[in-house]
């Protein structure tokens, strides 16, 4: 069989379903397909800041995609090869397109994410193309369901206009956050996603770390939240401990690969 390698920056619209189908399909028959972020289907030609590496057959079938998503920091790639079709070195040729085209552009790596319940399978196939384990990610949450506040010893105000929260204990700023949510969301289970959040190195080591998260769970609560969701790396153990012993559970994780490509 004639497999056709192709790049796409933006994809012709009667790809974008042909391509949502493929991965739904993997996704569906495979519990080992090569995607993490199963919730984000292709929903535009032009994605800013990725690109579409994509195998086909003879008969214009996908067989399989590998999407970048590309910042100036670092890339990402979420790859998904047709379960029939592995042990073909499909995925090995997309990922040399990848390389290829950040060499052009002067990166020196790339890194993949796999679920950690597919690490075993997936691991040494992973490793077998280079990569090298770099990180673990969590993905946790908390549920305000029968929720009970907690005194606040610290203030926090949240600015509406770009979603900040401060901390602040007296007239000292102590740290920060951001939340990401659907203004418009007025479902039964509305959820809040939490990111950012820094506690000043001044004020660090004291306590309020913990202090300002549960303050921040009381003003999430008032606010009317159901659920807060957060990802936190494994290598932030005191961020990672510190969710655990607020109640945080651990909804799943990821491990992370890192590629050397210079």
């Amino acid at each position: 069989m004639c497999y056709q390698f192709n790049k796409y920056k933006v994809l012709p619209p009667t790809l974008i379903s042909k391509l949502n189908n493929f991965v739904l399909s993997q996704q569906k028959s495979d519990n080992h397909a090569y995607f993490f972020e199963t919730d984000d289907l292709i929903n535009s030609e032009n994605y800013d800041g990725g690109c579409y590496y994509i195998c086909t057959d003879n008969s214009d079938n996908i067989i399989g995609v590998i999407t970048a998503f590309i910042i100036p920091e670092s890339v990402t790639i979420y790859p998904v090869i047709n379960q029939f079709h592995r042990k073909k070195h499909i995925f090995c040729k997309l990922l040399s397109l990848v390389i290829n085209d950040l060499r052009r552009n002067n990166y020196t790596s790339l890194y993949v994410s796999i679920p950690r319940e597919s690490s075993e399978y997936l691991s040494p196939v992973i490793s077998s193309t280079g990569f090298k384990y770099y990180d673990s990610e969590y993905l946790m949450s908390y549920s305000f369901l029968n929720y009970h506040k907690v005194d606040d010893e610290l203030e926090i105000f949240f600015n509406e206009d770009n979603n900040e929260i401060e901390i602040w204990l007296d007239e000292d700023y102590i740290g920060g956050a951001f939340l990401d949510f659907d203004e418009d969301d007025n479902s039964a289970n509305r959820c809040v996603t939490f990111y950012g959040f820094e506690i000043l190195d001044t004020f660090r080591h004291k306590g309020y770390g913990k202090k300002s998260f549960k303050s921040i769970l009381n003003m999430l609560s008032d606010m009317g939240f159901d659920k807060m969701i957060l990802h936190v790396s494994g290598k932030n153990k005191i961020a990672h401990n510190l969710y655990l012993n607020c109640e945080l559970s651990v909804d799943s994780s990821i491990d992370v690969y890192e590629l050397n490509i210079k």
